[in-house]
């Protein structure tokens, strides 16, 4: 084979391995294109599985806080047209009675969230545990804060850590004084119907804020505390439930 012909294959071989090449880098874009895809459509299955789970939830509870308010209406308007019928004076102490009895729903609500503090602070140790926030040695290096979503509800759960320099003694008082959000004063009133007030209180308050809009929106919290001290540690539990009015109707919250 002369010089010429054996050039001549040379430059065939080599223009098959650049076309084997350009093969096999177009399959592997190609495959990874298409993995690409396949995540950015499981990605978005999944947010939209979940957004369609988020506004079935508020829309329900919509619902159901719509159903309440149109139920407490009609209680309302039939009392009322009773005593037009029956003549009855609505200034009587006896008819305010009623009236109060009947708007008492904040005395269950309070009470219901009471109940439950118990069975929150009984949860106590296996909550820290299970958060890696058992350990009572101080962390003055590294302060730890995080939220995780719980993979079951949906929830998001926060975890901390913080150490402070001061005495046991010295620090809980000041910890029971703040935690009732005293500086909350909108719409405040407490429920006076507890127990033991030295260690619970229940109140409600509102928070009001104005929009880009330029209109107003409000969200009302209700709030149960108790604190708990045994064996020279103190803790403190809530519950806490946020109700939406105005732009903000139906959308509801809750907190432990």
């Amino acid at each position: 084979m002369d010089a010429v012909a054996r050039h001549e294959l040379e430059k065939a071989k080599d223009r098959k391995r650049r076309s084997v090449y350009r093969e096999r880098r177009r399959v592997e874009r190609e495959s990874l294109q298409q993995e690409v895809e396949k995540a950015q459509l499981a990605a978005r299955m999944t947010a939209e599985a979940e957004q369609k789970r988020l506004c079935e939830a508020v829309s329900g509870r919509a619902v159901l806080l719509e159903r309440f308010h149109d139920l407490m209406n009609r209680r309302l308007t039939e009392w009322d047209d009773l005593s037009l019928s029956e003549g009855i004076d609505t200034r009587a102490a006896s008819y305010q009675h009623k009236r109060v009895r009947l708007e008492s729903t904040e005395d269950a609500i309070f009470s219901a969230y009471i109940d439950e503090l118990d069975g929150v602070y009984a949860q106590t140790d296996e909550a820290l545990r299970l958060r890696g926030l058992d350990d009572t040695r101080p962390n003055w290096d590294g302060p730890s804060e995080n939220w995780t979503k719980d993979p079951d509800t949906g929830y998001f759960l926060y975890g901390g850590k913080l150490t402070l320099p001061f005495g046991f003694s010295e620090l809980c008082p000041s910890r029971w004084y703040t935690a009732p959000l005293r500086h909350r004063q909108e719409g405040r009133q407490l429920y006076h119907g507890v127990d033991d007030p030295d260690k619970t209180l229940a109140f409600k308050f509102r928070i009001t804020t104005r929009l880009a809009s330029g209109k107003t929106a409000s969200v009302v919290q209700r709030v149960a505390i108790r604190r708990y001290e045994q064996n020279e540690r103190m803790v403190i539990v809530w519950r806490l439930f946020t109700e939406g009015e105005g732009a903000f109707f139906g959308m509801m919250g809750g907190v432990s």
